[in-house]
């Protein structure tokens, strides 16, 4: 078969993936789905459709500037590969590079997922299970207040200095 340069480079990329080292391919792909994982995050804390762009654009870029190994990606790459019947990009080395990096790409989601729940959306433990204040629902220390000038000084507007009490006429 003739190929173009282009062909010839496309094809030796393609082989190379499917000949890649197993444990290679597989923490490429773990990698490579934490930078899609991040760009997804990233995007839905974007409000403007630049930022929503920009922040999809450059995890990617990165991922795939990278050469990291991300199984949707492969499936287009090898399929690609069997359309232009490159020489000795065999079936077997395909599959399993897909197989891989699929598993790679799934534990790489569970990383950053794990990261994002643990730092953003779980509960802290101590206060679900914490002991019951002392005297029930109601709060039994003394609390003083802090003057506002001193807990703000540079505080350019005129704020009350104390805090009313819970029982005092002038508490709401």
């Amino acid at each position: 078969d003739d190929f173009s340069a282009i062909g010839d480079r496309a094809c030796s990329v393609y082989v190379a993936k499917a000949d890649a080292l197993p444990h290679r391919v597989f923490l490429n792909g773990v990698t490579a789905n934490m930078l899609v994982c991040l760009a997804v995050i990233m995007n839905a804390a974007c409000k403007s459709p630049s930022g929503r762009f920009l922040s999809a654009l450059f995890p990617v870029a990165a991922f795939v500037a990278m050469g990291f190994e991300h199984s949707i990606a492969n499936m287009n790459f090898f399929a690609m590969g069997f359309m232009l019947r490159c020489p000795s990009l065999s079936a077997a080395g395909a599959a399993a590079n897909v197989a891989l990096s699929t598993l790679g790409n799934i534990v790489g989601a569970g990383i950053l997922s794990l990261a994002y729940w643990y730092s953003y959306l779980r509960t802290d433990p101590a206060t679900v299970a914490g002991p019951e204040p002392a005297g029930g629902d109601t709060c039994t220390q003394e609390v003083t207040p802090v003057p506002a000038k001193e807990a703000c000084p540079y505080a350019s507007i005129d704020v009350p200095t104390t805090v009313p009490s819970p029982g005092s006429s002038d508490a709401m």
